[in-house]
């Protein structure tokens, strides 16, 4: 009788410590989650800026380009400051 109490009480806290640790990994992963979503809102917000008109052409002129009808000019022998 001592061993089918034991069983039972066995079989009682198996599911119980299981479903304790299924509530620590889902809040857990909750909290992963709502990291990840605030990641992903800044990278949107930071894609929105990078797809302006005027970041493209900073970034054009940047690397020596010239827009359509401009003249390219090299101004030399300034002197140094």
């Amino acid at each position: 009788m001592l061993f089918a109490l034991v069983v039972l009480l066995y079989l009682a806290i198996s599911p119980i410590r299981s479903l304790i640790s299924d509530l620590q990994l889902s809040a857990q992963r909750r909290a992963e989650l709502h990291a990840l979503q605030r990641a992903h809102a800044s990278l949107v917000g930071t894609e929105n800026a990078l797809r302006g008109r005027a970041t493209g052409d900073a970034e054009a002129r940047n690397v020596g380009l010239i827009a359509p009808g401009e003249h390219e000019y090299f101004v030399s022998g300034l002197p140094n400051n």
